[in-house]
């Protein structure tokens, strides 16, 4: 068990969490990682973390931001379609319930030349 105050196996983004948490401020300055005081003061316990884990710290500080890939657009309905013959929402097509070409919506059931037939033709 270990006594208060003892840090062991601890890594940079643990303790970066941990002084961010109490409001502490971590930067970068030079080759140097600078912490501003935060409401209590570091424990030698903080200080020994911090050297322990410098490199890392440095580099967790100094990488660039992660950027999420911009959203990926859904294909223009002018392509053509790759859907199973179903009703497919995203480019709005739907085969005609009668001879299976396409009606131009999901919302029409027939195409312009079978919705002129009676229902038993």
């Amino acid at each position: 068990m270990n006594e208060p105050g003892i840090i062991t196996a601890i890594t940079a983004r643990a303790v970066l969490a941990d002084l961010r948490h109490r409001g502490f401020a971590v930067v970068v300055r030079g080759d140097m990682v600078s912490v501003t005081p935060g409401p209590e003061p570091l424990t030698d316990a903080d200080r020994q973390a911090i050297r322990a884990c410098k490199a890392e710290l440095l580099a967790a500080l100094t990488a660039p931001p992660i950027v999420a890939a911009p959203p990926q657009h859904p294909r223009p309905v002018y392509l053509p379609c790759s859907c199973p013959t179903a009703v497919c929402w995203p480019c709005c097509n739907r085969p005609c319930e009668r001879c299976g070409k396409p009606t131009g919506s999901a919302f029409i059931r027939r195409c312009v030349s079978c919705g002129e037939l009676p229902d038993g033709a």
